[in-house]
């Protein structure tokens, strides 16, 4: 009796040249006292660091991002055949049914032949297929002929009944074979009813201002629940599909050509509360049904001047909104045209040291709380919980008196509203990449 399943001598999607050892009846596996018996959840974390942890780094949001980048260049010290979790489930019956299915839970596939793999294993093994939640598709390819892994990804996905996550990822930017995400790639792989998130990591260089789009308007995906678009072009005249039950939309180092303008309105995401804006440059548009329907708003970094232009900031009043995040800080975003909810719960507030160090004066953070109201027969912050400032770990020592200041001040405020003030020297790299590789 083999305690390998067949499928097992598959499982190696990354590196076609090693396969896991296959344990027979009279070749027990070596035995270690205990080793069995560990608690089930201890032995998921355990196999967890074995298996997706691994790839961290290629998902981590930095600021200064490079331009032309292979995730696989930042993938470091990893092993692409998942060997750890191979040789675990030749350990005992235990390891291998729990290894087998952290396996291909979260299948990473990094190349043509990974995909071409994993459509065999999952054609042969339905017992297989019926363990997948998520897919990555982490493929760098140069040449158009590689095409080819689209048309085997779609009989992959089709024979997955429980898949509900997919990440594409084309960091070099060159062709991506799997892109666009259309009615075409929706319907044959079986993903329109389906699929509850989508993350798009890059996207084709353009060649041309008609270069390939990441997501067609027309797609049709119902169930779609949160988008992620990360370092992608957005090409002209890029409008989202009706997606009738996102609640979230995260844009991370987005940028379109000439200047043009991206709109989020109501119309395509009726049900979205949840909008986060991370170094994205275009100038989004954001209809007044957007705003006052948000309960998380967050943009910070680099975001395009448009996207808190007055008339927007004023919209910012809309009762739902209980979570605020905001950066980099500076007098001129909190004229009297800036309004936040008297709802709001918590605030996080990005102030980056080269701000700090140049105009730590105008900072106008003393000034906020005052502001914080509509107006005097209004009704004034009074659920505020928590007020969070970030401060960039390289703020000059010049700016500490001035900085101190400003926390004391804002701790008292806090303190007399009930709240909890708390200040945290990072970077917003740490904040963002949490909030982008969560639910």
């Amino acid at each position: 009796m083999r305690l390998i399943p067949k499928a097992l001598k598959r499982m190696s999607y990354n590196n076609s040249k090693t396969k896991p050892r296959r344990v027979i009846a009279d070749t027990p596996p070596p035995t270690y006292p205990g080793v069995h018996l560990l608690p089930t959840e201890l032995l998921l974390q355990i196999f967890g660091y074995l298996s997706d942890s691994m790839y961290a780094d290629a998902f981590t949001f930095t600021r200064y991002y490079p331009a032309i980048a292979c995730v696989k260049n930042l993938v470091r010290g990893v092993d692409p055949s998942q060997g750890g979790l191979v040789s675990a489930c030749s350990t005992s019956k235990n390891w291998c049914r729990h290894a087998t299915a952290l396996l291909y839970t979260t299948p990473f596939l990094t190349s043509h032949r990974a995909v071409e793999s994993f459509a065999e294993t999952m054609a042969g093994s339905p017992e297989l297929a019926a363990l997948v939640r998520e897919v990555y598709v982490i493929e760098q390819v140069q040449n158009a002929y590689t095409r080819y892994s689209r048309s085997e990804l779609i009989k992959a996905l089709r024979l997955c009944p429980s898949l509900n996550s997919l990440t594409i990822t084309n960091r070099n930017r060159s062709f991506a074979p799997i892109l666009p995400i259309d009615n075409l790639f929706a319907q044959a792989s079986g993903i329109s009813d389906r699929l509850r998130k989508l993350t798009i990591y890059g996207s084709m260089y353009p060649c041309t201002p008609n270069f390939l789009s990441i997501l067609t308007q027309t797609v049709t995906l119902p169930a779609l629940e949160v988008l992620c678009i990360r370092e992608a072009s957005l090409q002209f005249g890029f409008k989202l599909p009706i997606l009738p039950n996102l609640h979230t939309l995260r844009m991370a180092q987005c940028h379109t050509w000439s200047g043009n303008s991206f709109q989020i309105n109501s119309e395509q995401v009726p049900s979205l509360r949840t909008l986060e804006l991370y170094e994205t440059m275009p100038n989004v548009i954001i209809d007044d049904g957007i705003i006052n329907n948000l309960e998380r708003f967050h943009f910070i970094g680099e975001v395009h001047p448009g996207a808190y232009e007055p008339g927007t900031r004023k919209e910012l009043r809309g009762s739902s909104l209980r979570h605020l995040a905001i950066g980099n800080v500076h007098c001129k975003h909190y004229d009297a045209d800036w309004r936040i909810s008297p709802h709001i719960e918590t605030l996080q507030v990005f102030a980056s040291s080269e701000i700090l160090g140049d105009s730590i004066e105008q900072l106008g953070l003393l000034n906020l709380f005052p502001k914080m109201s509509l107006s005097e027969k209004d009704e004034p912050i009074s659920k505020l919980k928590e007020f969070t400032l970030w401060i960039g770990p390289q703020t000059p020592e010049k700016s500490y008196p001035a900085l101190t200041a400003i926390c004391d001040s804002l701790h008292t405020e806090c303190n007399s509203r009930g709240a909890t003030f708390r200040v945290i020297l990072d970077y917003q790299d740490v904040y963002i990449t949490t909030r982008l590789l969560g639910d």
